[in-house]
This record gives C-alpha cells, sequence and structure tokens, in this order.
C-alpha cells in the first residue's frame, strides 16, 4: 500500500537574532522558533528522526501527524538558542554536525564571503586590483556591487554564482578575499561559532541525536571518491569517539548526491542519508536520500511580522511548495558545473 506523502521532517540550520546581521535564509529568530516548536508540540506529534527512517524501513504504516527536527552544520547557537527551547518542550531533534568546525571560530563559506564584504570600505576595495585568472567579469562586478550595498539579494545571488563555478574556483576566489581582506576586517578575532563537544556530549545525554554532515561541508558531488569517502568515514568515526554513542545519520552537504555518492554513505556504515528537498515518499523509499523540508523565517511571519498560525499551517501542508517561484528555488546552482565522481 502507497502513500503519497511521508510524515515531515524539518531542517533548520541557524536560531539566532539577526537584525544588524545580513542573512540569506538560514537563519531564524529565537522567538519565531519558539513559537513553531510550541505550534508543532500542540497539532502535531515531534518524534526523533530515527523514529521516522525505521518505519520507513520496514513499510510501517505512519501518522503524517508525526514530524521530525533537524539542523544542519552545528553553529553554537542551536546549543544556546534552540537546546533551550527544544528542551522545555521535550522536542527530540538531530543536529547533522560539520567535524572539523566543531568549538572553532571558522567561518563556512558563505558566511566567510558575508562576513568580509560586508565590512570592507568601497573606496578602499577598488584600489586593490582583482587577478583575472581568478575572477571572472561577472563576478568582479557582483563582489563590487556587494562591497558598495550588501543587501540580501546581492549576495544570494552571488554565492549562488560562486556556487556554479565549481570548488576549485570558488575556493581561489575565498582564498584570495580571505588572504588580501581578512585581517583588516578581523576575521581571525570572532568568537566561537561552532558548538562545543562538551556542549554537544550535553545535549546528546538530554534528547538531542547528532549524525554526520562531513568534516569540512565539501559538496561531495564536487570531489574525489577518495576524498568524499574519507569526508564521511572519518567525520562518522570523530563523533561516535567523542560522544560514546553510534552515529547511524548522514546529510549531504547543500542536498548534493548521486548514486556514487549514495554508495560511499552506505558502505560508510551509516544507516541512512538525509537531503534537502521536500519530495513525495513512496512504499520502496530510498533510505540514502530521504527528503527534508527547510524552514525560514518568513514561513510563519505575517505581513506585521508577527508570528502567524495559518501560515505556518499552509507552510507545513507544503501548497506553497508547489508554485512556481518555490519549485524554481528548488533548482541546485552546484549542477550547473559539477565535476561528479
Amino acid at each position: 500500500m502507497k502513500q503519497s506523502q511521508f510524515p515531515l521532517i524539518l531542517y533548520y540550520h541557524r536560531v539566532r537574532d539577526f537584525d544588524e546581521t545580513v542573512d540569506v535564509g538560514l537563519s531564524i529568530s529565537v522567538e519565531n522558533f519558539e513559537n513553531q516548536i510550541q505550534y508543532l508540540k500542540k497539532n502535531y506529534n515531534i518524534v526523533p528522526l530515527d523514529s521516522i527512517v525505521k518505519k520507513m524501513r520496514n513499510v510501517e504504516p505512519s501518522s503524517l501527524t508525526d514530524i521530525a527536527i533537524t539542523f544542519d552544520d552545528g553553529y553554537k547557537d542551536n546549543y544556546d538558542n534552540a537546546y533551550p527551547i527544544i528542551k522545555r518542550y521535550n522536542a527530540p531533534a538531530t543536529i547533522f554536525l560539520t567535524t572539523d568546525y566543531v568549538g572553532t571560530n571558522k567561518l563556512l563559506w558563505w558566511d566567510k564571503l558575508i562576513f568580509i564584504l560586508s565590512r570592507l570600505n568601497p573606496e578602499e576595495f577598488k584600489n586593490i586590483p582583482f587577478r583575472d585568472e581568478i575572477f571572472p567579469e561577472r563576478i568582479k562586478y557582483m563582489v563590487m556591487e556587494c562591497v558598495k550595498n550588501i543587501k540580501k539579494g546581492k549576495i544570494s545571488l552571488l554565492i549562488n554564482e560562486l556556487k556554479s563555478l565549481g570548488s576549485s574556483k570558488r575556493e581561489f576566489i575565498l582564498n584570495y578575499l580571505e588572504e588580501n581582506y581578512g585581517e583588516r576586517v578581523g576575521i581571525n578575532s570572532i568568537p566561537r561559532t561552532f558548538m562545543s563537544w562538551d556542549e554537544i556530549k550535553e545535549m546528546s545525554n538530554n534528547g538531542v541525536s547528532f549524525g554526520s554532515h562531513t568534516c569540512t561541508h565539501s559538496v561531495l558531488t564536487e570531489i574525489s571518491y577518495e576524498k568524499a569517502r574519507e569526508e564521511t568515514i572519518r567525520s562518522k568515526r570523530i563523533i561516535e569517539e567523542k560522544i560514546g554513542k553510534k552515529v547511524s545519520a548522514f546529510a549531504y552537504p547543500d542536498g548534493c548526491l548521486s548514486d556514487k555518492i549514495k554508495n560511499i554513505v552506505e558502505k560508510s556504515g551509516y544507516l541512512y542519508a538525509v537531503q534537502t528537498f521536500r519530495g513525495k515518499i513512496y512504499e520502496k523509499a530510498d533510505l540514502f536520500s530521504i527528503s527534508r523540508k527547510m524552514i525560514k523565517e518568513g514561513h510563519s511571519k505575517n505581513i506585521f511580522r508577527k508570528f502567524s498560525k495559518s501560515l505556518f499551517t499552509i507552510e507545513l501542508s507544503g501548497a506553497l511548495d508547489q508554485l512556481l517561484l518555490r519549485k524554481s528555488r528548488t533548482e541546485n546552482p552546484y549542477e550547473k558545473n559539477l565535476d561528479r565522481i
């Protein structure tokens, strides 16, 4: 017997107040997050991700009121802001860790880009020449526009453009910006941005489970077979050693996967893997390509910037995902120039 839909698996990244920072849709405010969890607790059955996957594996009937909460990356605000809320409401959650970033003040590449460009003086910036072999003309223009006025729309376009270039060119550009401008904008003196192992162990003992999101957040479809295998195996081993529990779940960075990547993940000892896009899952669900729905700040905020139960209900129903604008946003910029393994 087929099911047209399986219970929702939601995913978040950051829970923080970001009025004074540029955000590209990866953050949700603390107040809004609590409102969402409170709503979910009253109207759904929040269950561990493992419980939903177990029913998928056994092809067991499952209530569509079941819902799972996940986070990607392992930002420190997950501990500072999200953890007290999910603990207060007794809401289980799963966090996928980028292990090389645990306990550090490192920035993932898009955060690094935003940090540098938002702090540069346009006049000072334009006097330093770009290296033409690194910066395509379109990228030069987009970078300059962001330095002049770094708005969400501009930086989002630049990030998507960099995703489409492939990992080598993207890394060259980010390294160049950091080498030339990182020190002057204070990139080495920022506070810790990712959870520590002590914080992770505390959460692990209080209803939060952990999975792997690789070691470095490499897009696995852009790197070699050997490197992809090393990213999946080493990250799993590190988490298990640190928290003393078996790791069965994996999340593909930026949702990029292929048949070869899924095979690597399965052979690395994981029992299942999640991606990023909400889709219909049927009787013979692919346990190494489980879809999730991303939740953003605007998904439950009305025009007065207040929490809206009605809007959140519609969002969770998936009805808005059928709109043409939403469908266009599911296109993955990385796929424009993939060096698939």
